[in-house]
């Protein structure tokens, strides 16, 4: 989408992406390599490692589910209140005002910056 933009506005997203995408897919070969080879120095994972690897990638496809499904302005406190109540154990208090702030940042970044964020499917209008 970027190479449509005017140059000025198109450097910036492509130089990133490209490095980004280079360095993820430099990391992808070399990790293949070593799982091919059979050469990984990884330590036997525990049962208590793996609930917790499990349970960090269902809060991150919670995370986009949500967005996904209720936009960024919604989703994103809705996650954040759901993660520092049930994950991080803190109180509604903190986690409320930590779902306040997300949203209040949100509405900022996108009323002053006039950023047109995401507004999910079922939010669009």
């Amino acid at each position: 989408m970027a190479f449509a933009w005017p140059m000025e506005a198109r450097t910036f997203p492509i130089v990133m992406g490209g490095t980004g995408l280079a360095l993820a897919l430099a990391a992808l070969t070399a990790d293949i390599r070593l799982w091919v080879a059979g050469t990984t120095d990884d330590a036997p994972v525990s049962a208590e490692e793996t609930s917790r690897i499990h349970l960090t990638f269902a809060w991150i496809l919670g995370f986009f589910a949500s967005v996904f499904i209720l936009g960024f302005q919604w989703g994103l406190p809705l996650t954040t209140l759901l993660y520092y109540r049930y994950e991080a154990r803190r109180s509604w208090v903190i986690a409320l005002i930590l779902a306040l702030l997300t949203w209040g940042f949100l509405y900022f970044v996108a009323t002053t910056l006039h950023l047109p964020l995401y507004d999910g499917f079922f939010m669009a209008g």
